[in-house]
């Protein structure tokens, strides 16, 4: 019949010609997708496609191959059968081959004879044999009387031996992997007793070249002795390594993600779009103390188990409320805080999951932060006592970044708690600007920063006028922390009004050259006595009425130099 096919499916179908009397391609529907003949005539082959296998006449025979077919596409594995038929009140018996296709499609063929008027066994199964090897897989035909084993062109294409290398099933058998060998030995013995119904195994066979790959191995007995012992079975290998690779990755990759999770320190639950639980690690049941396992979760509606798990909060229905909520939008939550009855406190993250734009399910994410809010908790409490400590200091205190920002300032620093909490982050830029300051001022500040980061210490009196126009002196003090690498961590600046003891300074000051002035250019002999009568300054006038020098009274006290009787007085 007239059909368009692609090359590699064409020269399949010529191969399998050679030895079937009509090649049907279906697909994983069961549909027909192609009919090939060897003589067409009479044979109404342009009924088939687009029709589904059991839609065709039972005279057919393909309809009856349809449980086959599924197998087939199950399984990936060629399979023989016979069924006979009644034409005209005459028995015809015909074989059915299922054979997978390598063309790349999701499709198989299935390859029917009429064995009435067939050649000999022999010859049918020879032909089969090269329809095997040219279908891409390496043939073997093994005598199980003589132990002989012959392969096909395609197979020593494949594993690089010559036909002089390998000619018993003991030379074959060498190649194998040892840690395959007993398995392999017990899987055919299997299939020879009787326990399984098919010969097939995956091994690893050492190629010509050293190296061993992975292979598939098929076979199936096609004839017995008198008593029933199998004497020759035909077979197929066929290179399956970089599959197995790829699946090693996947299941290695697999199982580390699986332990991954499993071992993470949250506890993780995932669903599909239908809300089915599709995994669940451990910690997951041990934080919500369930008792069964992961296990018992799989399989089952996330949403049953809510009536049971909102037990565990102090806010039973809102956490209910909620996880619904999350459930029925599918949307991405963050960080959301829930408080146990029993003082745990649990945080959670819903994460969806999609495909091409398209739900797929979603990853529900649960960790204890009791501990974690007990720390910051504790933290905060211990950053409020500084604070207040820092608060009641009669000074100016600030903290500054490397970077000139002010990571802290008491309240002595900036009465105006709108205008304190505004500071945090900004640098005296900033507050320059809001404050109108000159340019002066941010140049001052800065070097003292930069003094202070280089030396170990700043400090300097400023002069500051001010709301009232009142002039004040604030002493700055700016010493640095350092990081064990040598980078400043921050720096701590003291600051302090200093107005007063300034001015007090300069008054004790004048009084002092007041007092010295008249003591020194005074008339009158003056000298400045301590309470034990020792002679601690006196002007010129005491020196000219005593006679001595002012070191030597300096070595007197004033008794030594009053006459005897005059000392009661």
């Amino acid at each position: 019949m007239p059909h368009i096919i692609p090359d590699e499916i064409q020269i399949m179908v010529d191969t399998l010609l050679e030895v079937g009397d009509r090649v049907f391609e279906v697909s994983e529907e069961h549909i027909i997708t192609g009919v090939w003949c060897q003589d067409c005539t009479g044979n109404n082959c342009d009924q088939y496609p687009g029709r589904k296998v059991t839609d065709t006449p039972h005279e057919g025979i393909i309809a009856l191959c349809d449980a086959r077919i599924s197998e087939g596409f199950r399984t990936g594995k060629n399979s023989y059968n016979e069924y006979t038929i009644t034409v005209n009140g005459v028995p015809v018996t015909h074989s059915a081959r299922i054979i997978a296709s390598k063309t790349g499609r999701k499709s198989l063929f299935v390859v029917l004879e009429n064995l009435s008027n067939k050649e000999e066994f022999q010859l049918v199964e020879d032909k089969w044999r090269l329809a095997l090897d040219a279908a891409g897989d390496g043939v073997w035909d093994f005598n199980m009387q003589t132990g002989a084993v012959i392969f096909s062109e395609k197979w020593h294409e494949v594993f690089g031996y010559s036909a002089d290398e390998i000619k018993s099933a003991d030379e074959w058998t060498a190649k194998i992997h040892p840690d395959d060998f007993d398995r392999s030995k017990q899987v055919l013995n299997d299939y020879l007793e009787g326990r399984t119904p098919s010969y097939w195994i995956e091994i690893r066979f050492r190629y010509k070249d050293g190296v061993y790959r992975w292979i598939q191995s098929r076979g199936v007995v096609i004839s017995k002795d008198a008593d029933g012992k199998a004497v020759r079975a035909i077979g197929t290998h066929t290179d399956i390594n970089e599959r197995k690779i790829a699946e090693e990755k996947y299941h290695a990759t697999a199982e580390l993600s699986a332990n991954l999770i499993d071992n993470l320190q949250m506890g993780i639950l995932v669903t599909d779009d239908d809300y089915k639980v599709v995994f669940v690690n451990q910690l997951f049941c041990d934080l919500y103390d369930i008792k069964s396992g992961p296990a018992s979760l799989l399989g089952s509606d996330v949403r049953q188990g809510l009536e049971v798990r909102k037990l565990f909060f102090k806010d039973e229905q809102g956490f209910y409320d909620r996880t619904k909520q999350i459930i029925a939008q599918k949307e991405l939550v963050l960080n959301e805080e829930w408080e146990c009855k029993d003082g745990r406190v649990l945080k959670r993250d819903f994460v969806p999951i999609k495909l091409d734009q398209n739900s797929a399910g979603g990853i529900w994410k649960l960790r204890d932060i009791t501990d974690q809010k007990k720390i910051a908790r504790q933290v905060e409490d211990q950053r409020r006592f500084y604070e207040k400590i820092l608060n009641h200091i009669p000074a100016d205190i600030a903290v500054f970044g490397p970077d000139h920002t002010y990571l802290f300032v008491n309240k002595n620093g900036f009465k105006d708690d709108e205008l304190r909490a505004w500071m945090i982050g900004k640098t005296d830029v900033d507050y320059a600007r809001r404050s109108n300051r000159p340019d002066s001022f941010v140049t001052n500040r800065f070097e003292m920063y930069d003094r202070a980061a280089r030396e170990g210490k700043s400090e300097r009196i400023e002069k500051l006028v001010n709301k009232q126009g009142v002039t004040e002196y604030h002493l700055r003090l700016l010493a640095p922390s350092y990081m064990e690498s040598g980078e400043v961590e921050f720096i701590l600046a003291y600051g302090l009004d200093v107005t007063e003891l300034l001015l007090a300074q300069d008054a004790l000051k004048t009084s002092m050259e007041t007092f010295s002035s008249a003591f020194v250019h005074s008339g009158i002999g003056m000298a400045l006595i301590s309470p034990g009568g020792h002679w601690l300054d006196m002007n010129d006038v005491i020196l000219k009425i005593t006679g001595y020098t002012k070191e030597e009274l300096k070595r007197l006290t004033y008794h030594d130099v009053t006459y005897p009787g005059d000392l009661d007085k």
